[in-house]
C-alpha cells in the first residue's frame, strides 16, 4: 500500500543506478545538471552553467507531494527530499521546494528526480533511511546490504497527527522472491526513531563474520509492525539478541519467520505493546541462558504462534517487574515445543501481579517436550484467578506440567507425541489416536506447523 501525496522511493540491487538512475521523469536531470542548496534554506536552485538548458521539463511530475529529488553524492546527512513545489512551473522548471531544510551546502552536486536507486548506502556516509519519513513508502527488489545502522529519520511526535500514515518499508511489486537487507557490520534496525513503521514480506539478515555484540535488530520509541518478514541470524557467533526492543510504544509482528539469537530470540522490556501472531520463531541452533522470548512489558499477545528448540525457556512472561508492571499478558493457541527447560515461565514480584489492572491468560496452548515444567511460576504467592490457565495440553515436559499453578479443570490429556515429525521441524497435528487426533476432536484451533 502506498500512501497518496507521500512519495514512493524504488529500490533495485540489479538493474538500479545510484549515479545515473533508471526512469527518471526527465532524460535532462542527470549528472550533468548540477544544484545548489544551504542550510538555511528550503529551495533547489539548479544550475546549469555552460549547458544549452535553461530549465527542465519536469510536466511529468505529480502535484501532491508524491515526487523527490535527490543528490549522487553528499557529504552531509540528508539527501532525500519531497518535492512541494515547482517554480516557475513544471514544464520550465529552474528550482524546487522542498518539504525539509537542507543541513549542509549542496553546491555542484548531481541531482535526479524519482529514478530507480541502486542501493541504501551508496554516499559511504549515511544511508538513504535516514531521510525516510512518515507517509513515505520504500519498495525493494533484491539484496542490500546495510554496512552502518538503518536508522529511519528521527519524527517527533508532538509534530505528528494521529491520522498521519506510517513510513512503510517492503516488496516492490515485480519482485519475484522476497528483497533481503542484510548485515556486513554492526548493525542496528530502526533505532531511536519515533516513527511508526510497516515492514511488509522483506527478509532482515545478521550476517557480520564480526563478535556480534551489537548485531540486533533494535527498536526505540516508535510503534512498528513486521508483516510477512523472515529475521534471521546467519552469524556462526550470535548476538546477544536477535530483537532488543526496549522504550517503543509497539511492535507486532504478524506471519513472521524468526530465528537465530544469542542469551535470546526476543526481549521485549519497557513496551506498552508486544504481539506476536501466525509467528513461528525457531531456535534451533541458539544458545545461552535467557530462554526464547522475554516478554516485560506491559500488554503482550501471543497467539497462533510456534516457538521451538529454544536452549533454554519458551516464552518468559515477566507479570511483575520491580516498576510494578500493569497490564494484560495473553497466551493463546501457541504451541511451545523442545525446549532445554521451561515452555512457559511466569515471573515478577507478587505484589505488582496482585494489582486490579493486572490479567492474564494462558489458554488453548500446546506444551509438549520440554526440559523442565510446561508451565512453571516459580514464586508460589503470584495471584492466578481461576480461568485465567485452562483448556490447555501439556505433555512429556521433564519437570512435569505444573509448577505452583493448579491444571485447567478443562485441559486435554494425551499420551504420545501430537506432531507429524517434530525432528523436521513439522509440528503439525498428526492422526494419532492418543496424540493429534485428540486433540483435533477436543476441537483445537490449527497450530502453526513450522514448515
Amino acid at each position: 500500500m502506498t500512501h497518496a501525496g507521500y512519495p514512493v522511493v524504488d529500490y533495485n540491487s540489479s538493474t538500479g543506478s545510484d549515479t545515473n538512475p533508471s526512469d527518471c521523469v526527465s532524460s535532462s536531470t542527470n549528472t550533468s545538471v548540477t544544484a545548489a542548496g544551504t542550510g538555511a534554506g528550503t529551495t533547489i536552485t539548479f544550475e546549469f552553467g555552460e549547458s544549452e538548458l535553461e530549465s527542465l521539463d519536469l510536466s511529468a511530475c505529480a502535484d501532491d507531494g508524491s515526487d523527490y529529488i535527490y543528490c549522487d553524492t553528499l557529504s552531509g546527512d540528508r539527501h532525500l527530499f519531497q518535492i512541494t513545489a515547482f517554480s516557475p512551473s513544471k514544464g520550465a522548471c529552474t528550482s524546487v521546494t522542498i518539504s525539509t531544510d537542507l543541513d549542509d551546502t549542496f553546491t555542484g552536486k548531481a541531482w535526479h528526480i524519482n529514478g530507480t536507486r541502486a542501493s541504501f548506502f551508496h554516499d559511504g556516509t549515511h544511508g538513504d533511511a535516514r531521510d525516510f519519513l512518515r507517509g513515505w513508502t520504500i519498495r525493494l527488489n533484491g539484496t542490500f546490504s546495510a554496512s552502518n545502522v538503518f536508522e529511519p529519520a528521527y519524527d517527533d511526535e508532538a509534530s505528528r497527527a494521529v491520522d498521519d500514515p506510517e513510513l512503510t518499508i517492503m516488496a516492490h511489486p515485480d519482485a519475484t522472491s522476497k528483497p533481503i537487507i542484510r548485515t556486513t557490520a554492526s548493525w542496528a534496525y530502526m533505532y531511536r526513531t519515533r516513527q511508526r513503521i510497516q515492514v511488509k514480506n522483506i527478509g532482515l539478515r545478521y550476517e557480520s563474520t564480526g563478535n556480534g555484540a551489537n548485531n540486533y535488530m533494535f527498536c526505540q520509541h516508535g510503534a512498528h509492525t513486521f508483516v510477512d518478514c523472515d529475521i534471521v541470524n546467519n552469524q556462526s557467533t550470535q548476538p546477544t539478541y536477535l530483537l532488543d526492543v526496549a522504550a517503543g510504544l509497539s511492535v507486532r509482528f504478524f506471519n513472521c519467520y524468526i530465528s537465530g539469537g544469542g542469551t535470546r530470540v526476543f526481549r521485549g522490556d519497557s513496551v506498552q505493546h508486544t504481539i506476536f501472531d501466525n509467528c513461528w520463531i525457531d531456535c534451533k541452533g541458539t544458545y545461552g541462558t535467557g530462554g526464547a522470548v522475554f516478554l516485560g512489558g506491559e500488554n503482550n499477545v501471543v497467539t497462533n504462534t510456534l516457538i521451538s528448540e529454544s536452549a533454554e525457556r519458551g516464552i518468559v512472561f515477566d507479570v511483575g517487574g520491580n516498576e510494578g508492571r500493569k497490564g494484560f499478558w495473553f497466551c493463546k493457541n501457541v504451541t511451545i515445543a523442545d525446549c532445554a527447560s521451561h515452555g512457559i515461565q511466569l515471573t515478577g514480584t507478587p505484589s505488582a501481579t496482585d494489582d486490579p489492572e493486572h490479567t492474564f491468560a494462558i489458554v488453548n496452548c500446546l506444551v509438549v517436550g520440554n526440559g523442565g515444567y510446561g508451565i512453571d511460576m516459580p514464586q508460589a504467592d503470584i495471584h492466578v484467578e481461576s480461568g485465567d490457565i485452562d483448556f490447555n495440553c501439556l505433555f512429556n515436559n521433564t519437570s512435569g506440567g505444573y509448577n505452583h499453578i493448579p491444571a485447567g479443570s478443562n485441559d486435554v490429556t494425551i499420551t504420545t507425541t501430537p506432531f507429524t515429525d517434530a525432528a523436521n521441524d513439522d509440528y503439525s497435528l498428526n492422526a494419532t489416536a492418543t496424540g493429534g487426533a485428540l486433540l483435533i476432536a477436543a476441537a483445537r484451533m490449527t497450530l502453526p506447523t513450522g514448515t
